[in-house]
């Protein structure tokens, strides 16, 4: 909504209307959109305050009923990011051990650690 130039007529057309205005106080700005699946915290956050028909904002504390997704979350980017490290290590490896066979770098990728 904030990168059409459409009157935007929706609930959140105030928070649109602010990004518009103040656009041009920053040297640069992308504004992307998220796929739900990307942001969990922000749907249940949404979809709670729907649900109990509600408005509420977050100042220095998170709802009880996020916390637990929070917690999920950060689990989540903890694995991926020790899955990521784990594999650009076996990529080392094996590239080493290839060397070490003379096959030098026979399609093999070498990642710096």
């Amino acid at each position: 909504k904030s990168n059409s130039d459409s009157q935007d007529k929706s609930e959140i057309s105030a928070y649109t209307r602010n990004i518009k205005r103040n656009i041009n106080s920053f040297r640069s700005l992308r504004i992307k959109h998220a796929r739900r699946s990307a942001n969990q915290l922000a749907h249940v956050i949404a979809t709670e305050s729907l649900r109990n028909g509600e408005e509420f904002y977050l100042e220095e504390k998170v709802p009880r009923s996020v916390v637990r997704i929070m917690e999920e979350e950060w689990i989540r980017a903890r694995l991926r990011r020790k899955m990521s490290l784990k594999n650009f290590s076996e990529l080392n490896t094996t590239a080493a051990a290839a060397e070490e066979e003379g096959r030098g770098d026979q399609g093999l990728v070498k990642w710096p650690l």
